[in-house]
């Protein structure tokens, strides 16, 4: 027996061939006929191949439009998360503020509900006051009308001063 290999593509197929010289013509024809088949399965062997490498050239050409694909969108994940994460950096400024912003507003309501205590206060004393000062003059007036009433009482005479008021006036 002789060990022959032939090289297929990138791979090789052994193939055991026995002697012709000492087998008989029956033997030949068998023999042709399995070198005719084994030719043939050669050339499948080598369409299949070529088949084969193509077929993993497009798998792997898919495979790298894929990773180009994910690389895209984990950079759109990270943007989306640095995004996200500075929208939430704002909104809690924005709620801290707003904390802060109550706070000083209570703070302001609470000074302004004093001062106007305070001046309902001032207000509720001035109307005390002019409650009195209406009382003082509506007796001032009651005083100067009735003072010949006075004058008789206490022995002056004032009515020589009423006309000399009235002609000023």
């Amino acid at each position: 027996m002789v060990f022959v290999e032939r090289h297929i593509g990138t791979t090789y197929l052994r193939v055991f061939k026995m002697a012709i010289f000492s087998l008989p013509h029956e033997s030949n024809v068998r023999m042709a006929v399995l070198e005719e088949k084994l030719n043939v399965y050669e050339e499948l062997s080598r369409e299949m191949l070529t088949k084969l490498e193509i077929a993993v050239d497009k798998i792997s050409e898919a495979n790298q439009n894929v990773a180009r694909v994910l690389v895209r969108h984990e950079e759109r994940l990270d943007q989306s998360l640095q995004s996200d994460a500075a929208i939430m950096k704002l909104l809690d400024e924005i709620k801290e503020q707003r904390k802060s912003d109550i706070v000083r507003v209570d703070i302001e309501i609470k000074e302004l509900k004093t001062h106007v205590d305070g001046t309902n206060t001032k207000i509720q004393e001035l109307s005390k006051y002019r409650w009195v000062a209406a009382g003082v003059l509506v007796i001032l007036t009651f005083i100067i009308a009735e003072s010949n009433m006075i004058s008789k009482f206490f022995g002056t005479d004032w009515e020589y001063s009423r006309p000399r008021l009235e002609r000023m006036m």
